[in-house]
């Protein structure tokens, strides 16, 4: 918690210096970046147990369907990432013991 209050505190009371933004301009892409590459690995460990297994014999066909219909809550109908989460864990929980 320390280690998020110290860098807020400072963003807080510095944000409005044109230095500052362009620093933040420039951390965007980089950021963009890491976000993307951390969806890649958690959806290629869901669908496939590893980027490295990609392939349809491989495919999890349960997680897929879980994934997309949570994206598609999140993005249209504005479901809270928590809330998305409990869900897929019920919904998952649901359909591994139905269809194992």
């Amino acid at each position: 918690m320390v280690i998020v209050m110290i860098p807020a505190n400072v963003y807080d009371r510095y944000r409005s210096l044109h230095g500052v933004q362009g620093v933040l301009k420039g951390l965007r892409p980089a950021v963009a970046a890491m976000v993307l590459s951390a969806a890649l690995k958690l959806t290629g460990n869901a669908w496939w147990g590893g980027l490295d297994r990609f392939g349809l014999s491989n495919t999890n066909w349960i997680a897929v369907p879980v994934t997309l219909v949570m994206l598609f809550l999140l993005s249209k109908k504005k479901l809270g990432p928590v809330q998305a989460i409990l869900t897929s864990g019920v919904v998952g929980a649901v359909l591994y013991a139905i269809f194992g």
